[in-house]
Formats: C-alpha cells, structure tokens, sequence
C-alpha cells in the first residue's frame, strides 16, 4: 500500500502544474478526459523451463478506466487503473498444446501513469486523434482476486507502450488501444528493472492489452 501512496503522489505532483494550465494555445482551455473500458489481455512467458515448458498466466479479461489531461493540443498525461482475474500456469505449444495451473485464481492489478503524443484532427463537433503513448507504473498481484491489499501480495515495477485512436462528437468518444505491459517477477523495485539488456536474467514478459473503452471529455 505504501508503494500505491507514494506513485500516486508522484503522478499528482507531475499532473499539478499541468492542471494549473489555463490554456494550451493561449485561447483553448484544457480538457479532462474519463475513460472506462473493458477488454483482454494475452500474457506473455516469463520464463521457459529446460523440458520446454513455459511459465506464464492464463489469458483473461480485463476492466478499467483511466483519466487523461490535455497539456498540450498533441500531448497528454494519462493516468491508468486496471483489474484482470487470471492464474499463473505452464504451457507447452505445438502441434498437441498443453497447459496446466501452476497456482489458483489471481487478482492482477494495474496501475501507471503515461505521457500521451496524439495527432489529433477536427472537423466541426467531430475529432479523431490518433495517439502513441509510454509510461511506467507497476502490477500488484492477489491470491485474494478482489482485495488489494491482502496479505501476500505482490508488487512489481511495470513498464508500458502503446498506441491507439481516440473518435469524439461533441466531447462523447470511443477510444480504441493496444497497450504492452512490461514487467518482470525479478523488478521489486525501480532499481530492479534497469537493464533492458538482460531479457534472459531478468525473465521480461510482455504482456498485451486490447481494450475497448467510452470517452467522457469535460
């Protein structure tokens, strides 16, 4: 829980001066945006054993919603909550694919906070903006699926990527995304995930949202 407070202060901190903003071209007030959204995530492997086994997580959907503040007309901060239930197994592919649990269900948290670069187009009362964004946060696990700060959880730093496109009339949209979480069972600590080079060491797993959401712009 202290590790929650203590990223949540840094994004407050960060988005503060932004919110203080009066403008972002000197006459366009700056818009906050509500984006509740549901989808699915493909785990990836963290590991493979030497009998070819892989270590990942069961495949599962997914819900959330994230807020999102215009710096900028091209640029936002974005802030993310996300839950998917699911558990860990291992999993062998081929022509005669097989897979079995490694552990009961798991409630898989995911927090970050991103910076947004949108190339945003306008006709009338309608938008589109196209966007790739990247940020940083982390993914809390569960054996309790739904209580966050039930005793053995797990926390790990998480890194994440994306891209996706946002389609609005007048302030109602649709937001469609691909996301990557990156994250490792070795990455503790911020300090524990520095080296991108030692994908093997490390155990990085690749971990692919798609989600569907409707955006509220104010």
């Amino acid at each position: 829980m202290r590790k929650f407070i203590v990223g949540a202060a840094l994004v407050a901190a960060v988005a503060a001066p932004a919110a203080a903003q009066e403008s972002v071209t000197g006459s366009k007030v700056s818009v906050f945006s509500i984006t509740p959204y549901v989808g699915y995530m493909v785990w990836g492997d963290f590991f493979e054993t030497q009998n070819g086994l892989e270590y990942t997580q069961d495949n599962s959907g997914m819900f959330g919603a994230e807020a999102s503040l215009d710096i900028g007309k091209a640029v936002s901060l974005v802030g993310n909550f996300g839950y998917s239930k699911t558990n860990f197994e291992f999993e062998r592919g081929g022509t005669a694919p097989t897979e079995f649990a490694a552990s009961q269900d798991v409630g898989v948290f995911l927090y970050d906070g991103s910076l947004r670069l949108k190339l945003p187009f306008t006709m009338g009362m309608t938008s589109f903006a196209p966007y790739v964004q990247g940020g940083v946060g982390a993914v809390r696990y569960s054996f309790d699926t739904d209580d966050f700060n039930a005793e053995g959880t797990t926390t790990n730093v998480a890194y994440n990527a994306g891209v996706g496109a946002v389609w609005k009339i007048r302030g109602i949209g649709v937001r469609g995304e691909v996301k990557d979480y990156i994250t490792s069972l070795s990455w503790d600590r911020p300090s524990n995930a520095n080296d991108f080079n030692d994908i093997e060491e490390a155990g990085i797993q690749h971990n692919w949202a798609l989600s569907l959401g409707l955006t509220f712009s104010f």
